[in-house]
């Protein structure tokens, strides 16, 4: 379990929308701190140092930098969620991992031997391969910044500590721990993946010795063996010591790249067989020899910053595949992380996230109930796909969790098209499903994606009581223009600035209300209750609140078309499903209607069932996913 320190009395409660639990460390980068998001699921929480982020634009720089990291594939890294700030803090909040720190490991337990070193061996190069196949160098690869959770080891902070670098404008070449820095990092050279890989050996070598390769004592000293002295790794056991050798080779050139260090560790391990088989990822068959195309060892690709830059063939490597020698590696790590560090090494196309099957996905949601219930219902979809799911609901209004998305913080989320496309061109006419898909077109980034539009609509109304109905004469929203100076007009914050809203009410409508209640989006009962007890006359609703029928609400006609196309609609981050997740979906969008959002509205709002319950009765009866119906709302029929 992972060692959380009480907070300090100069510590924040909050930030954001976390409450701080504890305290997990301190660099120099900044406060690491437990939190949680509200959901129940712990987060780590980095605040930063100001003095990193002085301005927008090293802001925008670090947000570039997380979004690229998050092409990583994520089976031996801890995920990174969200770039914020608060009250002039800025932070990062990353996946949780529950479990020590390899330095606190070591200094605690002394080092690693047999199958555990091998495990943590096998697990980091992993990542390395990853992080290096994505494009993305770590460039601080020490054994604090590699936690040993309960599923393996996971490494952290790669790529970050560059951004800050360049966010603090700092002019020495040297990124990162210098007992962890390779020779021509000292010299002044640029980092590359032959950097990365001398950081990993001998943090290795910290972790079978208990030292690092070149010493921990003064800087200068440290220095001074790096360049001139042979690394002290008479220690490391003898199945390693050879790969961490040439790891350390003080010309970068000759230093192995991440994935020949993979194989040579799957290959070469002199660890008694297992008896089993290695389990290969459902519906992949290995071939009994195969051609795998890999970069010239230590070479940096021009292009690095692409995601593809290091799948490029200089040279080709020939693997004869022999399972009798392969069978050694069960004998030091999980099956699990075998099969995901073979089926991505040895099939170099799947670069991107979930390019080859399921990975991990992160969902999200607005901060209002039908939105959590959609992002519920597409966690579920794709969970029964083989993905495993992040959920991240409430996150805000459209202004908040669209910039998540956009940098792929987010990779699900449910939309509404016809708002969205007002969101991203207000002058942009959404009035028909065709019009809304051209502006969609035209105003999307290319690295998002709109999957299928459900038949459901959800759209925003102004709503009345009967009572101020039959006083004014009211049957549609430009019948309010006579009388508009004797409404109150109350809806959401985001409602209020938006186009299809407030603001379009006056430009559309000639409206001038006598004023605007504004309410958090998610508390439609505190709405629905003042515009009963006549504090405001008038409300934005949606067209499937429960209390519209319920209380006997008016919806007033549009004949203007406001409030156009509304479907239900997927919005993800184009690289993080495979064709079997964008499948699942679509496969929810092809069954899902009005009705049903307005049956499981009432569910959650009025009969209080779990969200969860209710998205699972729901799939289930529609036979996207298996499971157990319970009944339905009210005496309703499926």
């Amino acid at each position: 379990m992972r060692h959380i320190d009480p907070l300090r009395a100069e510590d924040p409660g909050r930030i954001g929308r976390y409450r701080l639990t504890g305290r997990l460390g301190e660099g120099g980068q900044g406060i690491v701190y437990r939190a949680d998001g509200g959901d129940g699921v712990p987060v780590a929480l980095k605040v930063l140092r100001p003095r990193l982020l002085r301005d927008a634009e090293a802001h925008a720089r670090l947000s570039d930098e997380i979004a690229m990291v998050r092409r990583v594939a994520d089976f031996c890294t801890a995920r990174v969620y969200e770039l914020g700030a608060d009250d002039g803090r800025s932070y990062v909040v990353s996946e949780y991992v529950d479990g020590p720190s390899l330095q606190e490991l070591v200094e605690r337990d002394g080092p690693l031997t047999g199958g555990t070193l091998a495990r943590l061996m096998v697990g980091t190069a992993s990542a390395l391969t990853a992080v290096h196949r994505a494009g993305v160098l770590h460039r601080d690869f020490t054994p604090h910044n590699v936690l040993i959770g309960p599923d393996g080891p996971r490494v952290i902070d790669f790529g970050i500590a560059r951004a800050l670098d360049n966010a603090a404008t700092v002019t020495s070449g040297l990124v990162g721990t210098p007992a962890y820095a390779a020779p021509e990092l000292l010299g002044g050279e640029h980092h590359t993946p032959a950097a990365d890989i001398f950081g990993w050996a001998n943090a290795m070598t910290f972790a079978a010795t208990g030292k690092p390769a070149f010493g921990a004592d003064t800087v200068a000293a440290v220095f001074q063996r790096i360049l001139n002295d042979e690394p002290t790794i008479a220690a490391v056991p003898s199945p390693f010591r050879e790969v961490i050798a040439r790891c350390l080779d003080k010309d970068p050139r000759a230093r192995p790249a991440a994935w020949d260090i993979l194989f040579q560790l799957l290959g070469h391990q002199d660890v008694e067989a297992a008896s089993s088989a290695i389990a290969l990822p459902e519906g992949v068959r290995g071939p009994d020899r195969l051609t795998v195309d890999r970069p010239e060892r230590g070479a940096v690709p021009q292009n690095a910053t692409r995601p593809d830059a290091y799948t490029r063939p200089d040279r080709t490597l020939v693997v004869s595949r022999r399972w009798t020698r392969a069978r050694t590696l069960v004998a030091a790590c999980s099956a699990v992380a075998v099969a995901a560090a073979l089926a991505f090494v040895l099939w170099p196309g799947t670069g991107s996230r979930g390019a080859v099957g399921p990975g991990r996905v992160t969902v999200g949601s607005a901060n209002f109930a039908e939105s959590s219930l959609l992002a519920e219902i597409y966690a579920q979809a794709l969970e029964a796909k083989g993905y495993r799911v992040t959920r991240r609901f409430d996150l805000g209004d459209r202004e908040t969790y669209y910039e998540q998305v956009r940098s792929g913080q987010i990779d699900v989320i449910p939309e509404y098209n016809g708002a969205l496309a007002t969101a991203l061109d207000p002058a942009g006419d959404v009035t028909t499903a065709a019009r809304v898909n051209e502006v969609l077109r035209r105003a999307l980034p290319s690295q998002l994606q709109l999957l299928d539009p459900a038949a459901a609509e959800d759209k925003d109304t102004v709503t009345v009581t009967k009572k101020t109905a039959g006083r004014y004469h009211l049957r549609t929203i430009a019948d309010l223009r006579p009388v508009d100076h004797d409404i109150v007009l109350g809806g959401s914050r985001e409602f209020q600035s938006r186009h299809q809203g407030q603001v379009g009410l006056r430009q559309t409508y000639k409206l001038d209300f006598r004023d605007y209640q504004p309410f958090a989006t998610d508390d439609r009962a505190t709405i629905v209750r003042q515009l009963e007890d006549g504090l405001i006359q008038a409300a934005n609703l949606f067209t499937t609140e429960p209390a519209i029928a319920a209380s006997g609400l008016v919806v007033l006609a549009d004949p203007k078309h406001l409030f156009g196309v509304q479907n239900v609609t997927p919005l993800i981050y184009r690289s993080a499903l495979s064709a079997p997740g964008r499948a699942a979906l679509n496969a929810v969008s092809a069954r899902l209607t009005t009705a049903d959002l307005l049956l499981m509205n009432v569910r959650i709002l009025v009969d209080r069932v779990d969200r969860r319950t209710v998205a699972r009765d729901w799939l289930s009866r529609h036979g996207v996913v298996g499971g157990v119906v319970s009944p339905p709302a009210h005496g309703a029929t499926p």
